[in-house]
């Protein structure tokens, strides 16, 4: 009985692990083609059963668009030219029929202007061996928050009803030829961009879909067994 499961935990390392693979495979196709061919976006969702929605955090709950054509309208409606994405969390998981979700949280720049923060979740489907579509895509732009500096302790304690410390007695100088040079302060070095790692097993991606009306679709994309 213990062989069981030991043999489900396996089972499931070794889809995570193809998730990961393909999720990031993908991803790293998605974005590049959002930044060279925006216009071509469309052709990794299928014809007839995908679902595109778009908007921001806490905006106007705009309704979900469906199949290829309508989710080619809805991209270009939102002129996507020159836009780049820096990608700060990419997660990706198994499911159902050797599907797979995908939430991507990063930044995304157009042309000159401001880096927005955004938040994606793709989900994948297989439509054959080694072939992958978007069954369903939800962006949404987030609100960056401000967080607010803690109160100073004597402004808590009174607020709490506790009385506050009596400020301690200042230090008496010390002499001139005794006191130390001060020190510049030192800049706190910014943090550097995260950047987003190679997957750990290269996969071919998730393969556009063709559409009828649209121009000659990419070569499919292969993910490993």
């Amino acid at each position: 009985m213990a062989a069981e499961p030991a043999a489900g935990a396996a089972e499931a390392t070794r889809l995570s692990q193809k998730a990961e693979r393909v999720g990031w495979a993908f991803v790293e196709q998605y974005y590049k083609v959002l930044n060279k061919e925006p216009s071509n976006l469309h052709r990794f969702y299928t014809p007839t059963e995908s679902f595109f929605s778009h908007g921001e955090e806490n905006g106007p709950k705009l309704p979900a668009v469906n199949g290829q054509k309508e989710i080619h309208n809805q991209i270009e409606s939102l002129n996507p030219v020159n836009t780049f994405a820096r990608l700060t969390q990419v997660d990706c998981q198994p499911t159902e029929n050797h599907g797979i979700v995908i939430q991507v949280i990063g930044y995304l720049m157009q042309g000159e202007g401001p880096a927005r923060k955004f938040c994606q979740t793709f989900v994948l489907t297989r439509i054959e061996e080694k072939v992958f579509h978007i069954k369903n895509d939800i962006f949404r732009y987030l609100k960056e928050e401000v967080e607010a500096e803690p109160l100073p302790k004597a402004a808590t304690s009174a607020a709490a009803g506790e009385p506050a410390p009596a400020p301690a007695a200042a230090p008496s100088p010390a002499p001139a030829d005794e006191a130390p040079a001060p020190t510049p302060a030192q800049p706190e070095p910014e943090p550097a961009a995260q950047e987003v790692p190679a997957a750990a097993e290269p996969a071919p991606a998730a393969a556009p879909a063709k559409a009828k009306a649209a121009p000659a679709p990419a070569a499919a994309a292969a993910a490993p067994a």
